[in-house]
């Protein structure tokens, strides 16, 4: 089923490319095959400019050694604790500090990182310990959380500290913050976007690794545009709605065609 769902991945995104005005300037063949690839992780790495190849592998090498040592210490078990250290393991290793508006080659390379590439990483960890997981999309913010035969536990990127909550209680109170509106624009630990409030719409959605990827898009065309580059922000948005095509992403477009 998951080789029958990439390839149904790959053959949208090759339609995507090829089609007329939505048409994605990308700006290396690298980032190209990224998308034709419908890998999350080597889309990921390609929004970044200076990211090719070369840096792919070194990126991807670095990974595997992370992934590495937390099988070493999961001696074949998939349990609540072995998440536990792979948390704050990867945390202490890789997220040094946080910054908005970062790529994931940001935080390989540099230690910054957001709620988005925090998140990202731990999905890209769990996904080669053969854990479950559900990334969880709200206007501001995104988060995962990860399930161990019945039990499940919160993974907050953006809290070295207290980040891991396991108590179910402590977890349905986490998520509620942002279904309430609890957490606005100015005291979120990381919006999705500068200037959200404008476009909030009280998303709630489970999504994938490489709609995740698709956001890391959107926030660098929100950046972009905020910047006044309208014809880059254009060309990121683009990207963004080929991996998800959400309402969010399409009322940006909107906004965009309009300046």
């Amino acid at each position: 089923m998951k080789g029958f769902i990439g390839i149904l991945l790959i053959s949208f995104l090759a339609a995507g490319i090829a089609h007329g005005q939505d048409t994605p300037l990308f700006h290396s063949a690298f980032e190209e095959s990224a998308f034709t690839s419908g890998d999350p992780i080597q889309i990921l790495l390609a929004s970044d400019h200076q990211v090719d190849h070369n840096k792919y592998s070194t990126y991807r090498d670095e990974i595997e050694q992370l992934v590495l040592k937390l099988k070493n210490k999961q001696r074949g078990k998939k349990n609540i604790a072995l998440i536990e250290k792979a948390f704050y393991y990867t945390h202490r290793k890789n997220l040094d500090w946080y910054e908005n508006y970062v790529t994931l080659s940001d935080l390989l390379q540099k230690g910054k990182y957001d709620c988005l590439t925090g998140t990202a990483l731990y999905a890209i960890i769990l996904t080669e310990l053969g854990v479950e997981y559900s990334i969880y999309e709200f206007d501001f913010h995104v988060f995962l959380v990860a399930k161990v035969n019945e039990d499940s536990v919160l993974l907050e990127s953006t809290d070295p500290y207290y980040g891991f909550v396991k108590r179910s209680d402590e977890i349905s109170e986490h998520i509620a913050q942002y279904l309430t509106g609890d957490q606005s624009p100015e005291n979120s630990k990381a919006p999705v976007g500068s200037n959200a409030s404008q476009y909030s719409s009280h998303i709630n959605n489970r999504i994938t690794l490489n709609e995740l990827a698709g956001l890391q898009y959107f926030n660098l065309a929100i950046n972009a545009f905020n910047q006044g580059q309208v014809e880059l922000a254009t060309s990121l948005l683009n990207k963004a709605n080929l991996l998800y095509p959400s309402h969010r992403i399409k009322e940006i477009q909107k906004v965009f065609a309009d300046r």
